[in-house]
């Protein structure tokens, strides 16, 4: 569940109160990312794909952790935080060249990659389309693909339709809130307006909300893909 998903030191990249945003291009799509940890060679690279409604900020519960083992790549989705705004619908295999950008732009030809929910699909997308960017493969609470995976429940799908026609908070409350397990709700009933405060500092438009909720409905088994070539050839591969 997004409970299970869910600073800066001055031996990491991107200290508090600097800007370390960084741009990559996927056609005419601006993504914005930025690089953490100690830039060691010896440390494996990470990418970290959050799920519907968040921005790269959403990971800064487990950061400290995961800097102490690896280099990170957190990147906003498209439409969310620093990321430019798509234009209409979108689907995974778009967000899975995102994160393809992201690499290439970063020249990093390899990377373990940690999705979440919304993310876990965009991570399998990437790791059936281009194999050899993907070194380990992390999914966090998400699915192999509603026509694969277990039927959504029908309170979960008129929920996602629902929202639709909710005012922003209105529909972002309620997404929160069917995320997490029953148990964590009575456990920690000030989680979801945690999470609130997390989604509300890049507040998301909602027809980038509802487009997100959607991307995922036609993800099918992806057909044998032609071998990406690795980073842009303008690019540095970084180790």
């Amino acid at each position: 569940m997004l409970d299970k998903c869910i600073k800066f030191g001055a031996a990491v990249a991107g200290p508090r109160g600097r800007d370390t945003n960084r741009y990559a291009s996927n056609g005419t799509q601006r993504i914005a990312y930025e690089l953490q940890g100690v830039m060691h060679r010896r440390r494996p690279w990470l990418i970290l794909i959050h799920g519907m409604g968040f921005d790269r900020s959403g990971w800064d519960p487990v950061l400290p952790a995961l800097r102490r083992r690896f280099r990170l790549v957190l990147m906003d989705n498209r439409g969310t935080g620093r990321s430019g705004q798509p234009d209409g619908s979108f689907t995974v295999a778009d967000m899975a060249r995102d994160v393809a950008a992201v690499l290439d732009a970063a020249g990093i030809g390899r990377a373990h990659v940690l999705g979440a929910s919304l993310g876990g699909l965009v991570a399998q997308e990437l790791a059936i389309t281009r194999p050899q960017r993907v070194g380990r493969l992390v999914l966090a609470c998400t699915t192999p693909g509603w026509t694969l995976g277990y039927p959504m429940p029908a309170a979960s799908l008129r929920l996602i339709m629902a929202t639709r026609g909710l005012p922003l908070q209105a529909a972002r409350r309620r997404h929160t809130e069917h995320a997490l397990s029953a148990q964590t709700m009575r456990q920690n009933p000030a989680l979801v307006g945690r999470l609130m405060q997390v989604q509300g500092v890049r507040p998301m438009e909602q027809a980038v909300l509802s487009a997100q909720a959607m991307a995922g409905g036609p993800l099918r088994r992806a057909a044998p893909a032609r071998a990406d070539p690795g980073p842009h050839p303008g690019g540095t591969r970084q180790r």
